[in-house]
């Protein structure tokens, strides 16, 4: 059996808290935050999809299924509210975001 695995993020937070000294720092720290919940998202749902093939009973399977589904709908809403707080640190954040959507 393969364990999921996805990319593993770390910060000095998880080996050296110590006191944000910047305002920038605190920004560095809540990108890092987004990128945890959008490999977090990405590990539930291949989660979700393996056991979509697993041959067992659906009803159990489909429950499983959902609830992961739902935790990883969690993880999107904390990347909106991480990007939010970004914003309120960075106003020109917000303008990139934007920017980038006007371009597509």
């Amino acid at each position: 059996m393969t364990i999921i695995k996805e990319g593993s993020v770390s910060t000095d937070l998880q080996t050296n808290p110590v006191p944000f000294f910047s305002v920038d720092s605190i920004v560095r720290a809540l990108r890092q935050a987004v990128v945890a919940e959008l490999d977090a998202i990405n590990m539930y749902q291949k989660m979700a999809d393996s056991i979509l093939l697993v041959q067992w009973d659906d009803e159990q399977k489909h429950e499983l299924v959902r609830v992961i589904k739902e935790i990883a709908d969690e993880k999107k809403t904390h990347v909106g509210e991480f990007q939010k707080l970004i914003a309120m640190l960075d106003k020109e954040e917000i303008m990139n975001y934007k920017k980038g959507v006007k371009e597509v």
